[in-house]
């Protein structure tokens, strides 16, 4: 055989990356090493895979093709890894779960504590990632499990997806905030105060914020939004906000709703290992057992 998946991982990375430089950092490997593995893999087939020059490398239309082929012999070898594993009992107490910024709070505490009581021995790795890492992460095995909003991810072939419940987005803040009991509150109000988010984006798609507090945990923002004039994009009813608890309100903003479908993403085709059967049964109770938002 003139292959190896070495080889076409090396393949893989260096067409994904456009570049033999952050490629071979990213094999932890040389550049010269990773430089005589395509060749030798191009030489071997008589077909010419990328085109080089100063500024990296580009794929020839015989390249698209290879890399095709690449990934589908690397994808197989990856299912056939995770599945024999875990008929093996190899990963019966480990789960790597995947979960964006604004679900993390609302899955993660409970589900390890879930986790942890019924399997005190079990190992789980989260990941708190944007839902674009986290697919990435979730193609190459890295988690086994992606919990994020179903829009912020394409239909892919290969993926197996299950929505789990919609959920409500609103604005929230302060008990004593500037805009706190008014009603009819326009976006461009809204606006005017910084916006905690985990992501920058234009409010209703249109209105940019006067600036944002980034942040990916919930309870940080929650700290600063309480003693803060900034406004807090969430989901009240899910995170149990509420003046008596909180001394948060949510805000009555015109068209300031935005609904998002909690989505589970897996692979397709691979076996589910016990504890990772035992996670999405309970995220799937819990999401059911909070109010219809």
């Amino acid at each position: 055989m003139r292959v190896t998946l070495t080889r076409l991982q090396h393949l893989l990375m260096t067409a994904r990356l456009r570049s033999v430089s952050r490629a071979a950092e990213a094999l932890r490997i040389s550049q010269p090493a990773l430089s005589r593995s395509l060749t030798a893999l191009e030489d071997a087939y008589g077909v010419k895979v990328f085109d080089r020059d100063r500024s990296g490398v580009s794929i020839t239309s015989a390249g698209e093709r290879v890399i095709r082929e690449a990934e589908a012999v690397v994808n197989a070898a990856r299912t056939f890894d995770h599945n024999v594993t875990v008929l093996g009992g190899g990963q019966a107490g480990r789960l790597a779960v995947g979960i964006s910024p604004v679900l993390a709070s609302l899955i993660l505490p409970a589900l390890g504590s879930h986790l942890f009581n019924k399997r005190p021995r079990a190992e789980l790795r989260t990941s708190i990632r944007s839902p674009r890492q986290l697919l990435d992460e979730l193609l190459n095995d890295q988690i086994e499990l992606l919990y994020c909003p179903g829009s912020e991810i394409e239909q892919m072939e290969g993926l197996q997806r299950t929505v789990l419940r919609i959920v409500t987005f609103e604005f929230v803040c302060r008990a004593g905030h500037p805009l706190a009991g008014k009603r009819a509150i326009s976006l461009e109000q809204v606006a005017d105060f910084p916006l905690a988010t985990a992501a920058e984006f234009d409010i209703g798609g249109t209105v940019a914020p006067s600036s944002y507090f980034l942040c990916d945990n919930d309870e940080i923002t929650k700290r600063v939004v309480a003693n803060s004039n900034a406004i807090w994009l969430c989901c009240p009813d899910m995170l149990a906000i509420s003046s008596e608890k909180s001394g948060l309100d949510v805000l009555d903003v015109d068209g300031s709703k935005m609904i998002a479908e909690i989505t589970l993403i897996r692979r397709r085709r691979r076996a589910v290992s016990p504890i990772a059967a035992e996670a999405i049964s309970f995220v799937e109770k819990l999401l059911s057992s909070y109010p219809d938002v």
